[in-house]
C-alpha cells in the first residue's frame, strides 16, 4: 500500500497530481518503442501549464523504477514527498 497523503502529512501539490504521472509514465513508455515521438504532456506543453515543476520530479524519482530500478512503492513515496 502506497503511503496516503494523511500519513505523509502534506497535500498533493495539485489535485491532478495522479494524471499527470499517467501522462509522463505512458509518453515516457511509448517513447521508448517510437523513439521520433514527441510525448502529448511535452508537445502540448502540458508540463508548464498544468503541472508547473512536476516533470523533474518525475525525471529523477519515477524514470528509475521504469527503467527497472527501486520498487514501486519506494518511487512513489518519493514522487510524492519531493512533488511539494
Amino acid at each position: 500500500m502506497l503511503l496516503s497523503e494523511t500519513q505523509l502529512g502534506h497535500k498533493l501539490s495539485h489535485p491532478d497530481f495522479w494524471h499527470g504521472l499517467m501522462f509522463y509514465t505512458t509518453g515516457e513508455l511509448v517513447r521508448r518503442q517510437v523513439p521520433e515521438l514527441v510525448p502529448y504532456a511535452i508537445k502540448y506543453g502540458m508540463w508548464e501549464t498544468n503541472w508547473p515543476n512536476f516533470l523533474p520530479v518525475l525525471e529523477e524519482d519515477w524514470k528509475p523504477f521504469l527503467d527497472g530500478h527501486g520498487t514501486f512503492r519506494g518511487s512513489m513515496d518519493r514522487v510524492v514527498a519531493d512533488s511539494n
